[in-house]
């Protein structure tokens, strides 16, 4: 069986009417039409299995897929979240800097990384991380983008919990009246007024990156390595 496409076109040849017929073997343009076409059922497949928001737009930036997950995270529905609709989703606060961002990527031709957050329509926001790449035609140039969208609320929550967590523990260590470091592996990081009162410094940056072996009699060196080692761990503090 080949594949062909017929063209016809009536005549008049001599006083008789008449048609020719033109038939165009159309074999490859089948086979990667084909190919095209399992290609992106593949990558649909795929998409909708992933445990990530996938989306992908066309040159300009305007989107023209995107996947369950994906609307899952935004809250929003396929028609929502196509053509310019994605930035709805954007939280005010962000909206002009992804925006730009975006925009910026699409001119220059390059894939972009952005940490912002989305708003769900019930008001709840969500930390993600964008990431795109470009797609290019066979002439190389840009004619799209795919990308992912990962929710890293927990994440984004976690570390700022944590980050509190260390402001406040630093806080306290440096009201401290007693002396305290700081250190990795022997060398000093961190240290409060009254350790630089008791070794006489008039700024911690005179301490900082130095061994707190230099500070210690050769006589308890031993004493002081086996008190660290009893920590286990690389850094601590005393």
């Amino acid at each position: 069986i080949l594949p062909v496409e017929v063209f016809a076109h009536d005549l008049n040849y001599n006083g008789i009417p008449a048609r020719i017929v033109l038939a165009m073997d159309v074999t490859e343009q089948t086979r990667a039409s084909s190919a095209l076409q399992l290609s992106e059922a593949r990558f649909r497949a795929l998409s909708e299995s992933a445990p990530v928001g996938i989306f992908e737009c066309d040159a300009t930036g305007k989107a023209t897929y995107r996947n369950g997950v994906l609307l899952a995270i935004c809250g929003r529905t396929r028609d929502q979240m196509l053509g310019a609709g994605w930035t709805e989703a954007i939280h005010p606060e962000d909206r002009a800097a992804v925006v730009a961002e975006v925009n910026r990527g699409t001119v220059e031709g390059r894939g972009i990384s952005h940490r912002h957050r989305l708003v769900r329509p019930d008001g709840a926001v969500r930390w993600v991380q964008l990431l795109t790449s470009p797609q290019h035609d066979p002439e190389g140039k840009v004619c799209g983008y795919v990308g992912t969208i990962e929710d890293i609320t927990h994440q984004h929550l976690a570390g700022a919990a944590l980050a509190e967590s260390e402001e406040r523990y630093r806080q306290l260590l440096m009201l401290s009246p007693d002396g305290q470091y700081g250190h990795v592996d022997g060398r000093i990081i961190l240290v409060n007024p009254a350790f630089c009162q008791q070794l006489g410094a008039t700024r911690p940056e005179e301490l900082i990156g130095t061994s707190i072996y230099d500070f210690v009699h050769p006589d308890h060196h031993a004493s002081v390595r086996s008190r660290q080692g009893d920590r286990n761990a690389p850094g601590g503090l005393a």
